[in-house]
């Protein structure tokens, strides 16, 4: 691979509580690989932490970025030296009905997050770009049916995503890959680690001319079924969340992964 650095970028596809791909390639190549993916950001904060990275790291032509952008209706923004990174608007306690009716438009997120999208790809010699939602239809899973309708003008949506989509770069949608949540074991949605691994199998090494080593392959196999078997068990708990929480933070340590996480400035 010609390649001699990796930067990861995304949000919970990248950075969460057990190993994603960009953990993955950070065990499995041979070169300095950098998750720069936060649990919760959305895209304006991918393009602000992609900018911060390149004047720190400085990108250069031996250097692959790759990045999963996120669903649309995210807020991001820096308070008290961390980012805020909450996920979805409508369902974390930051931002109340108020901040909310004053302040959120569909259309303004269609605006921000295209721009974000399409001003990164300019900037920078991004090497594949991919989404946990489809780029023609970004639309949140969740979006409460009582909100002010003059945020739902379909027409106005039509023409802003036409205009958009003309500009964006190809990308594959990481939902349309399998996802067992650890072989039914958990209810948490987010693609599981043999998920990750066959994104990297099918979109990415392919085109990178590598493939995976049978190590790391073992390691994989050894977390999906230590997390297949105690997932299982925190499934019948009430305090299903919190307890998937610490039951992940345990489970590292099957196959010594590293768990590289870039929230603040002092990088």
């Amino acid at each position: 691979m010609k390649y001699k650095r990796v930067f990861c970028f995304g949000c919970s596809y990248t950075e969460y509580l057990w190993p994603t791909w960009a953990n993955i390639l950070e065990k499995d190549l041979d070169i300095p690989v950098y998750n720069w993916g936060l649990c919760g950001i959305g895209n304006v904060g991918i393009h602000a932490r992609m900018l911060q990275c390149d004047l720190t790291h400085k990108f250069n032509q031996d250097d692959l970025i790759v990045v999963v952008w996120s669903s649309w209706t995210r807020e991001d923004r820096w308070i008290d030296g961390y980012w805020k990174h909450y996920g979805n608007i409508f369902n974390n306690n930051f931002y109340d009905e108020s901040w909310i009716k004053k302040y959120w438009d569909w259309e303004n997120d269609i605006i921000k997050n295209a721009t974000a999208i399409i001003s990164a790809n300019k900037m920078f010699p991004i090497g594949f770009n991919f989404s946990m939602v489809p780029m023609n239809n970004p639309v949140d899973i969740h979006i409460p049916d009582d909100i002010n309708p003059r945020t739902f003008s379909k027409t106005n949506q039509t023409a802003m995503l036409d205009l958009y989509y003309k500009q964006m770069p190809e990308m594959k949608n990481f939902q349309d890959i399998a996802n067992s949540k650890f072989n039914g074991a958990t209810r948490d949605s987010h693609p599981d680690i043999k998920c990750h691994r066959d994104f990297i199998l099918q979109y990415l090494y392919p085109h990178l001319g590598i493939s995976m080593k049978s190590s790391t392959m073992l390691d994989i196999e050894g977390f999906f079924y230590a997390g297949e078997m105690h997932f299982a068990d925190v499934k019948k708990d009430s305090n299903e969340w919190e307890n998937t929480k610490n039951c992940a933070k345990n489970l590292w340590s099957n196959g010594n992964w590293s768990r590289n996480r870039i929230q603040n400035w002092e990088i």
